[in-house]
């Protein structure tokens, strides 16, 4: 009877050494995909850093170029003559690139658009206006035209 005790306790003692060896061996393996997913996160992190640092990068870049184009079109256009005529070709210009987006809009529609983010900007580029020289808003307001207001979706143009 003590062999069988002692063979079951040695069978016993094996086991439990063999599963304590299977359990540390799965914790280590736990430990280093750990360690691999820290790692992976912190690259994650550093290239959505960088991806956003980019982002702001070109959206500066696009506001700086929009302003610079505002700029000349303003300085084109207040050219006598010259300035009518460049004025036209912005206008045809916007008018064709709006119309590749908006393929079965009509020109009234295009210029409700315009006249609509026309009031949206007008108080912001008054206060570019040296205030000896700007004129009041509700004044320039009473002098753009106004726009019948449409449903787009339901009306099929």
């Amino acid at each position: 009877m003590k062999k069988w005790l002692a063979a079951t306790l040695v069978t016993f003692s094996i086991g439990a050494a063999s599963h304590s060896v299977y359990s540390h061996l799965k914790l280590a393996n736990s430990a280093l995909e750990l360690t691999r997913l820290a790692a992976e996160n912190i690259t994650l992190k550093k290239s959505l850093s960088n991806a956003e640092l980019e982002k702001k990068k070109a959206v500066t870049k696009a506001n700086s170029k929009a302003k610079a184009k505002g700029r000349l079109r303003r300085t084109v256009t207040s050219i006598p003559f010259l300035g009518i005529a460049a004025l036209g070709g912005f206008e045809y210009y916007d008018f064709n690139n709006w119309k590749k987006e908006n393929p079965n809009g009509t020109k009234k529609q295009y210029i409700c658009e315009s006249l609509e983010l026309t009031n949206e900007v007008l108080g912001d580029v008054l206060l570019e206006i040296p205030s000896e020289h700007r004129p009041s808003e509700g004044l320039i307001r009473e002098y753009l035209p106004k726009c019948e207001v449409y449903n787009y979706s339901t009306k099929n143009i």
